[in-house]
């Protein structure tokens, strides 16, 4: 029987075909990163619109993550302090992290004491945006990166390798001109075994 620890942390890479050269670009800007986060998470907590839903991407994920199998619920992390790559060669950075078993509770209460934070230095001051503010925000970012360095075990493959979701798109533009992305296929590597598309 399989030991399910209900904690798990992945990170994901998003990745658009480039419709001139048939390539695989990395996805870097935070609009279009997110969009592609909302339909990650929106997928596999199954609140996206019917015509967006794909069983299949979520039956792979539910083989490579137990805790999320057992309970079906994510949250995800966005960095937007990541650096950019300049060039394709360049290495990618991770942008979202997803969060399943228990290890969602923790991301809703760091987001929780943020919002208390901020709300009791508002009533404090009528301040939106101050020194204490700022070093509200510096100290949820240092508790989300606590939990992506130590404190959430990483999402494993079977010779207990950590694993890094790579997502692959295609852009589409809507009638009104607007980019959106279009799911083509997931994999699911050894974090370090890196490789150019």
């Amino acid at each position: 029987m399989n030991n399910i620890s209900f904690k798990g942390c992945i990170p994901v890479e998003y990745y658009a075909k480039n419709l001139k050269t048939n390539r695989y670009v990395p996805i870097v800007q935070e609009q279009n990163v997110k969009k592609c986060q909302r339909y990650v998470v929106g997928n596999l907590n199954g609140t996206i619109a019917k015509d967006k839903r794909n069983d299949v991407f979520v039956s792979l994920y539910k083989k490579i993550d137990k805790d999320y199998a057992k309970t079906p619920i994510v949250r995800a992390h966005y960095d937007k302090y990541a650096p950019i790559p300049k060039t394709i060669h360049e290495k990618t950075h991770y942008y979202t992290y997803l969060f399943t078993g228990s290890d969602t509770d923790k991301i809703k209460q760091l987001g929780k004491q943020l919002g208390k934070e901020k709300t009791d230095i508002f009533e404090a001051t009528g301040e939106k945006d101050n020194g204490e503010i700022r070093q509200a925000q510096r100290r949820y970012r240092a508790g989300i990166k606590d939990l992506i360095n130590r404190l959430c075990p990483r999402v494993k493959d079977e010779k207990g390798n950590n694993l890094v979701m790579r997502m692959f798109f295609t852009p589409v533009y809507n009638k009104k001109g607007e980019l959106d992305f279009k799911f083509q296929d997931v994999m699911f590597y050894p974090q370090g075994n890196d490789f150019i598309l």
